[in-house]
């Protein structure tokens, strides 16, 4: 293991190449606030900083008001994209452009909005409570929008 002075790393196991990993430093910014910088290997899973964002997730201030129930609610884009969760951090290297050991790198977060009728499905065989959202129909085409960004 050779740390250099830009944050990456190369690893060499017995008959293969060296890797350079890079040290990645992420910010998160969310409608109601950001979250970071955190530091993250580039070899790792967008999926697996999605889990440790959920872990990081604010419990009170603004961004408490939209927390994530789980990692898949969380969605994340790099330069107009949306991040693959199964790809490694490394392949959106080209989008970040040239980074310095001191750069951070801003990805966009949104919470994933529940589809129209979730809450039916869920309360299907049970009364609806009074002011609830299933009981007044608003999820019912009809009464508005029913896009959700995936």
């Amino acid at each position: 293991l050779n740390l250099n002075q830009r944050g990456s790393f190369s690893v060499a196991s017995a008959g293969r190449p060296l890797l350079t990993r890079m040290a990645l430093r992420l910010r998160f910014r969310h409608v109601s606030g950001d979250l970071g910088p955190f530091e993250f290997d580039d070899a790792i899973s967008v999926q697996d900083v999605k889990e440790r964002l959920l872990t990081e997730w604010p419990t009170d201030g603004p961004m408490a008001n939209e927390p994530p129930g789980q990692a898949a609610d969380i969605k994340l884009i790099l330069s107009g994209k949306f991040l693959d969760g199964t790809k490694p951090l490394s392949e959106y290297r080209r989008d970040m452009g040239e980074l310095g050991p001191e750069d951070i790198v801003t990805l966009h977060v949104v919470v994933r909005v529940s589809p129209p009728g979730d809450n039916k499905k869920a309360a299907k065989g049970s009364a609806a409570a009074p002011g609830d959202a299933t009981s007044a129909g608003a999820s019912s085409p009809s009464n508005g929008c029913g896009c959700v960004i995936c």
